[in-house]
């Protein structure tokens, strides 16, 4: 009997320390999505708004760069990283509809620059990672 209590509490060791490994394993999973997405989304809004600060006009091309990178968002950001969705959704409506020519009016081009500006803050700015990926266990655990 006591090699089978001895046995049975080296299993609870093996499955917790398991457990342990496991959701360790997870967390850094998920942050890493989290900072990836992130240093993407940094990457492409640099570009554009680099254009827009060197005077440049804001082209159909980078436009379209601007749209298909939110669809790829909305596709990879299974995390639910909120703040950074909310600002997704402000350019999402900002650029909607709207052309390059659109874009030579200096205050719809500023309100483009406002957006972009805000969302390369959050990227940045990675002191929100854990809560984003904490909020999320949260949610598949419930």
């Amino acid at each position: 009997e006591r090699d089978l209590d001895a046995r049975r509490r080296a299993e609870d060791a093996i499955r917790e320390r398991a457990a342990r490994e496991t959701q360790a394993r997870l967390d850094q999973f998920l942050e890493s999505v989290v900072r990836s997405l992130r240093a993407k989304t940094r990457d492409v809004f640099t570009s554009v708004a680099g254009q827009i600060e060197r005077g440049d006009a804001v082209t159909d091309r980078a436009l379209t760069s601007i749209r298909k990178f939110l669809s790829y968002y909305r596709t990879l950001n299974f995390v639910g990283d909120k703040t950074l969705e909310e600002q997704i959704a402000a350019l999402e409506k900002d650029v909607e509809g709207r052309s390059a020519k659109d874009y030579t009016d200096a205050a719809v081009a500023q309100q483009l620059t406002n957006t972009i500006g805000t969302i390369q803050k959050i990227v940045t700015d990675a002191a929100d990672v854990s809560d984003v990926t904490g909020e999320y266990k949260r949610r598949v655990r419930a």
